[in-house]
């Protein structure tokens, strides 16, 4: 009847990554979807489920995307929004503790592109890492994610908008 402050593993999660172009190849938005459910894990007894779930990015670019540099490197910035789901239950329980939380992230990185490819390397910052949750009336639990984590992905680039271009 105590609480118990316990690491949870790292995770990762696949996702799959939905998006398109704008403003002449500076702005990229995308939705981002988990390949499966919540990340299910368990430590000494205690089983977690975790998912960030459901997420928009939207991402600047200052060199264009689409036109060819020497090195072919583009940085980038952004902001992440996501729906975050954590679930915790202990063996001999019958219920256990479910948290939802919508979440604003910072992000920066590097992208490669080669080929209509694009490979990129992200960075994301969560301001606000630190939750509680009611475990009880009068007791709280406290949650607390890391900071930083980060994203890696590959892209295929190609035109919707081709199909309306004609020779005159």
């Amino acid at each position: 009847n105590s609480i118990v402050k316990k690491r949870m593993p790292t995770t990762y999660q696949p996702r799959l990554d939905i998006g398109g172009m704008h403003f002449w190849g500076h702005v990229d938005m995308m939705a981002s979807i988990p390949l499966y459910g919540a990340i299910r894990t368990a430590v000494d007894g205690v089983s977690y489920e975790i998912s960030t779930g459901f997420s928009m990015n939207i991402r600047y670019y200052p060199l264009n995307v689409f036109r060819p540099t020497a090195f072919r490197l583009r940085p980038f910035g952004g902001i992440k929004w996501s729906d975050m789901h954590y679930r915790q239950k202990a063996e001999g329980q019958q219920k256990g503790i479910q948290w939802n939380k919508q979440i604003l992230m910072l992000e920066t990185g590097c992208a490669f592109e080669r080929k209509r490819y694009l490979a990129d390397f992200t960075l994301q910052w969560l301001p606000n890492h630190d939750y509680q949750y009611p475990i009880s009336r009068q007791q709280k639990g406290r949650l607390e994610f890391p900071f930083l984590s980060y994203h890696i992905g590959v892209k295929y680039l190609f035109d919707f908008t081709a199909i309306n271009d004609k020779a005159e």
